[in-house]
């Protein structure tokens, strides 16, 4: 896939990484374009930029299609085909429960876990929050994942098999933090209350 996603953007560069940003996870294109900084194709912080950009872009859409479609619907559609892209019923109502009582937290947090991403745009509360809040809090989470992945493509090079190494350790590192700092959070709670 890495290969693929190399000859496309080595192609049109920025307009790529930009629609595929919009299209795929972080962690298949931001390191590509790292790589593609690092062999002087591209600008990185401009890489890194687009990304982002189109990552939100995105975000925005599948939250436009929150607020327009009845969330049954979304629900029946992602039972049936939310695998395709790494979406799971449980994700979603997981996300939704998290997102009722912490909002801008899930927005800003959810677009460093691998799988919870596009979940927490698609969250049956997301309608009640207001775009421009929403757009930030978006594009503040996938700047980060974006700047650190394209660096991480940066600094690998050619090897393709570091690459792959530090996006699996990355991914698992954000995720299990997260959940740490989660429980964390849980416990001080209950012990304040």
């Amino acid at each position: 896939m890495i290969d693929s996603i190399y000859t496309v953007v080595a192609s049109s560069r920025y307009i790529s990484i930009f629609i595929l940003m919009a299209l795929l996870p972080t962690e298949a294109v931001m390191p590509v374009a790292g790589y593609l900084a690092s062999a002087g194709q591209v600008s990185l912080v401009l890489a890194i930029i687009v990304g982002a950009a189109g990552s939100t872009l995105g975000s925005i859409v599948i939250y436009l299609i929150a607020r327009l479609v009845d969330q049954a619907a979304v629900y029946r559609l992602i039972h049936k085909r939310g695998k395709w892209i790494g979406l799971r019923p449980k994700n979603i109502e997981r996300a939704g429960r998290w997102f009722d009582r912490h909002a801008s937290t899930a927005v800003l947090v959810g677009r460093f876990v691998p799988g919870l991403r596009t979940a927490v745009s698609l969250s049956d509360v997301f309608p009640q929050m207001a775009l421009m809040p929403f757009v930030s809090y978006t594009t503040i989470g996938n700047s980060i994942p974006a700047a650190i992945l394209a660096y991480v493509g940066y600094v690998a090079g050619e090897n393709s098999e570091i690459i792959s190494l530090a996006i699996t350790s990355i991914s698992s590192l954000l995720g299990w933090s997260l959940l740490v700092l989660g429980f964390g959070y849980l416990l001080l709670y209950k012990s304040r209350h």
